[in-house]
């Protein structure tokens, strides 16, 4: 069977983090850890967790002061031990059906190479757990290496990985990182150095309130959407290249490379007109789209 770690960053989650908890512990065929590191929380977080972790060992709890939600998750990945088969991030508040992991399992098996990672739709949900209709149409159904530069690959919480990306990904500088999330630093790397598969099937019920870290889109009004869309909070192109570059560069083809340099070298004018023009250079979203080319327009 095989041995599967999944990190939590959990931070003011008492009043949805105990159904996720019981949802991971309900996952089959599958043996587990489930890490989980708290972001300094001042709700009851920690003492629900303890509670679990009187009962069942396969928890592992750090407390740690709060620094946000991504460099929380990549604290926990820098530290995480690597004797799994696979790895798994969660979110605190989602709510996960008992194959998630199987299912991903299952898929990872079947592919090739090495540095396999696996990510997958998901079913928005409101904070009652009742489905709304809103999906993410992803622009690329296959990954491309401009593409996810600009706008990822994979959801967090759907992601699930082999221990040869988790080597891989420990190579670089984790504790350095400031802006970029642990998400986007998976996909990309799964992109660039590995294999990486999305699943067209949802497993997981993504549940959005106004206290999620991550995507709201499905519930704003349009003044908040207006807002998020006029500010460039979240791009960070050209810091992805950079660390890919700095950290991979033997590892890239040449091909690699030219593309990561015309990122981390955007203020040339060279660079704009080849990045503006290309059509991979692009989010999941028309506005999401014209926002990433108005930020290499005016980047220096």
């Amino acid at each position: 069977m095989s041995k599967v770690y999944i990190m939590m960053s959990a931070y003011n989650g008492e009043k949805y983090i105990s159904e996720q908890i019981d949802s991971i512990l309900r996952q089959r065929g599958i043996e587990f850890k489930l890490f989980i590191r708290d972001d300094g929380s001042t709700d009851a977080t920690v003492k629900i967790i303890q509670e679990y972790r009187k009962h069942d060992s396969r928890i592992i709890l750090y407390q740690g002061e709060n620094i946000g939600w991504k460099r929380s998750f990549l604290r926990l990945l820098s530290k995480i031990p690597d004797d799994a088969d696979y790895y798994a991030f969660s979110d605190q508040d989602d709510i996960w059906l008992d194959d998630k992991i199987h299912r991903a399992l299952k898929i990872l098996k079947r592919m090739h190479g090495k540095r396999k990672c696996y990510c997958s739709a998901q079913t928005f949900v409101n904070e009652n757990l009742e489905p709304f209709d809103f999906h993410i149409r992803k622009r690329l159904r296959y990954p491309d290496e401009y593409h996810c530069i600009t706008n990822g690959y994979g959801m967090g919480c759907t992601l699930v990985f082999d221990k040869d990306l988790l080597l891989t990904l420990k190579e670089g500088s984790l504790l350095k990182i400031r802006n970029i999330s642990h998400d986007l630093l998976v996909s990309v790397t799964a992109v660039y150095l590995g294999t990486i598969y999305r699943d067209q099937k949802s497993r997981i019920l993504y549940r959005q309130h106004g206290s999620n870290a991550g995507s709201r889109s499905g519930h704003e009004n349009l003044y908040e959407r207006m807002n998020r869309v006029l500010h460039f909070d979240g791009f960070f192109v050209r810091e992805t290249a950079d660390y890919m570059l700095n950290y991979y560069q033997k590892q890239l083809t040449e091909k690699q490379k030219h593309i990561l340099r015309q990122f981390a070298d955007i203020g040339k004018w060279k660079n704009k007109i080849a990045l503006i023009f290309n059509r991979s250079v692009s989010r999941d979203t028309v506005p999401g789209t014209l926002k990433v080319k108005a930020y290499i327009l005016i980047s220096r």
